[in-house]
């Protein structure tokens, strides 16, 4: 490949990039939960190396928002895969908030979101990803399989379940949309 393409492609994600930074941003750190200013960063640069890679497979008509979330929810797959293995977020993080903690609204309000972080962190990542998107994202269905190159109706039958999963294990009815 020759050089004046690589830097084509540079600049195609660069722009990319520069132009969905937010939407960017915002869809890893809801998709892997919280991970700091600096582990968000390294997820983002993470995702335009990935995406420069991708473009040299597809053609222009890959260089688009869809496309660039897209690479992005693969690369929070991988992350949610190496968190696991390290052990889990909320008895990192979240415990020992809890421990030091004497406000009983505080407490609650913590173990609420410990807790919805728990039941999400055991959805399989399909059906994590769809709630995130539509529930948490709000993105339109078509919107959200495209993001995740999957049918519509797959999405929708993703999300359900999932919405179903979480509402079951909250066990409260009126905690989600």
């Amino acid at each position: 490949m020759s050089g004046a393409s690589e830097q084509s492609r540079w600049n195609d994600v660069l722009a990319l990039a520069s132009s969905e930074a937010g939407v960017l941003r915002h869809h890893l750190q809801s998709l892997v939960g919280p991970v700091g200013p600096a582990g968000l960063d390294d997820l983002v640069q993470e995702t335009l190396l990935a995406t420069f890679h991708a473009f040299a497979r597809h053609g222009p008509e890959a260089r688009t928002r869809q496309f660039l979330l897209g690479v992005a929810t693969l690369i929070a797959r991988q992350h949610r895969a190496r968190r696991r293995r390290r052990g889990s977020l909320v008895d990192r993080l979240v415990a020992p908030f809890l421990a030091r903690t004497t406000s009983a609204e505080v407490t609650g309000a913590a173990q609420e979101l410990a807790r919805l972080s728990e039941v999400l962190d055991g959805l399989a990542d399909p059906l994590r990803e769809a709630f995130v998107l539509v529930h948490v994202e709000q993105h339109t269905l078509a919107e959200a399989a495209g993001i995740l190159g999957v049918p519509v109706s797959t999405l929708h039958h993703r999300a359900t379940r999932a919405h179903a999963l979480v509402r079951a294990a909250l066990g409260d009815a009126d905690a989600l949309p």
